[in-house]
Parts: C-alpha cells; sequence; structure tokens
C-alpha cells in the first residue's frame, strides 16, 4: 500500500503560515519524530532566524508526534485516503499489513464453510451466494469510513472469494 509523505504536524507554525517545506526543515527528524523545540518562539521569529538557530545550536531531543499532516498528492486530495485518515504511519503501521491478513483469512474461513455448504446445498446457490457477498463487500469497502468497518469488508470479499471458487467444478 502506498504511503503517502508525512511529517509531525505543528499547529503554531501553520498558523504562522510557514509551507510544508519550511515546518519539515526545522522541526522532523524523521517523518514521525519531531524535534523538542519552543514552536510558539520559532513562529514568532520567523523561518530564517529559526532555521539560523537551528544551525548554529546542537540539535535536541527527538520525541514522537502525535498528530500528522499528510502531502497532498492530487489537487489538495491524498491518493490515499485511507491511510491518512486512520493515520495508518509511523506506530500503527503494522494495521497497513493487516488489511491483507483480513482478506487471507476471509479466504481460510470460507474454504472451510463454503466447500462444506456447496457439497450440502449445490454450487450454483454457493456461486450466486459469493456473487452476492462480493459485490456488496467490494463497494462497501471503499466507501466504509472505519478502519475496522474496513477490515470486516476485506474478510466478507475474501470468503466471497472462496464461496465462488468452491462452486466450480473440479477439473
Amino acid at each position: 500500500m502506498y504511503v503517502p509523505k508525512h511529517w509531525c504536524a505543528i499547529p503554531s507554525l501553520t498558523g504562522a503560515i510557514w509551507t510544508d517545506e519550511e515546518i519539515r526543515n526545522i522541526s522532523s527528524s524523521s517523518p514521525c519524530t519531531m524535534y523538542n523545540y519552543n514552536y510558539e518562539n520559532f513562529a514568532q521569529i520567523g523561518f530564517e532566524k529559526a532555521l539560523e538557530y537551528k544551525i548554529s545550536n546542537p540539535l535536541p531531543e527527538s520525541i514522537f508526534c502525535d498528530v500528522r499532516d499528510f502531502a497532498n498528492n492530487n489537487d489538495g486530495t491524498s491518493l490515499v485516503q485511507d491511510v491518512s485518515t486512520w493515520d495508518l504511519v509511523c506506530d500503527k503501521s503494522a494495521a497497513r499489513s493487516s488489511t491483507h491478513m483480513a482478506l487471507s483469512l476471509g479466504k481460510l474461513l470460507g474454504s472451510a464453510f463454503f466447500g462444506i455448504f456447496a457439497d450440502k446445498y449445490g454450487r450454483k446457490i454457493c456461486c450466486v451466494i459469493g456473487t452476492i457477498m462480493l459485490i456488496t463487500s467490494g463497494p462497501a469497502g471503499a466507501i466504509v469510513p472505519w478502519y475496522w468497518g474496513f477490515m470486516i469488508s476485506r474478510l466478507i470479499n475474501g470468503a466471497s472469494h472462496a464461496a465462488i471458487l468452491h462452486s466450480q467444478k473440479d477439473f
């Protein structure tokens, strides 16, 4: 999954109308950490003097940030809204991989259930149920605004793949 460029949000510098590049130059030690400066003071003295201060003094300790800003990639909107909206970066980056795990778990559980279901009730009904599940879970996953709702739609999506697969004739 593509991760847009991100950095620690510093509202006092944004409020002082600093550009994203200026904020990153002064504050970022990495995309997930920032230097422990007095940013209210930096907002008052401006970027040029803040940069002089940063260059002429030793760097302070780095601290983790709670809020991040994301680069806009397409006329003010991110191409990957879920990463920036759900903040799936830094300490939550493992949650991005969990979306694929949910799909795979759905295939596993769907294989166990729909394999037996297809044997008992027939392949045709299994294929119809799987198709309906796929038609609903795909668009639902695209529009759901909650991370766990997205994970459930991926689980159902995986199960629907298994339902359709087990409704096919043996080769």
